[in-house]
């Protein structure tokens, strides 16, 4: 059986009525999705578009012309010294299954020691500062041009922490989408 599906475009239209409803488009199952279509400092926040809402705030010195085109959506331009987001604690992002995490990432090459072990997206304990990621996206501490991807996972107690690494270099000024899960407790997938 087969079935029509009809879509209404209103583009550019002022006057048209809209029955969007982002909350809808991502189901419980997806805990954080950050579009970075936000402009720095004078949005100062990066918005999550599921429901639980785990919006950050910019730190660093970004402004309007770090948000730059990006493979979908917009993006936002880091200087890899003191550029970043921060996103409050919350419960939703304690993820003790199944997780994947996966970014669209344009890298420039590393530029100083202050880029060592470059992270994408991480969440760290309150009370243990890093290495010490609960979950982590980024790269490793090799030289520029020979950087590799890394996905870690641990439940935040000495000894817990798991890492697989790429056998690829992540490749310079390119976009390159990255991926890391994890499916089964004890077993990360590259």
């Amino acid at each position: 059986s087969s079935s029509d599906t009809t879509i209404n475009m209103c583009y550019g239209n002022p006057l048209a009525n809209s029955d969007v409803d982002p909350l809808s488009v991502w189901s419980n199952n997806y805990n954080a999705v950050w579009h970075l279509g936000e402009t720095p400092s004078s949005d100062s926040h990066i918005l999550d578009s599921t429901q639980f809402s785990n919006d950050g705030t910019d730190y660093g010195s970004m402004d309007q012309n770090d948000q730059v085109a990006a493979q979908i959506g917009g993006g936002i331009q880091f200087d890899g010294n003191d550029d970043y987001f921060l996103m409050p604690d919350s419960g939703s992002l304690d993820i003790t299954g199944a997780i994947t995490i996966e970014a669209w990432a344009y890298y420039e090459g590393k530029a100083s020691n202050l880029q060592n072990y470059a992270k994408i997206l991480s969440k760290s304990l309150s009370t243990v500062d890093d290495p010490w990621h609960v979950y982590a996206l980024g790269l490793d501490n090799l030289a520029a041009g020979s950087q590799l991807m890394q996905f870690e996972i641990s439940n935040g107690t000495f000894g817990s922490h798991m890492k697989v690494e790429s056998t690829t270099i992540m490749p310079i000024n390119t976009w390159t989408h990255i991926v890391g899960s994890i499916l089964v407790i004890g077993m990360v997938q590259e």
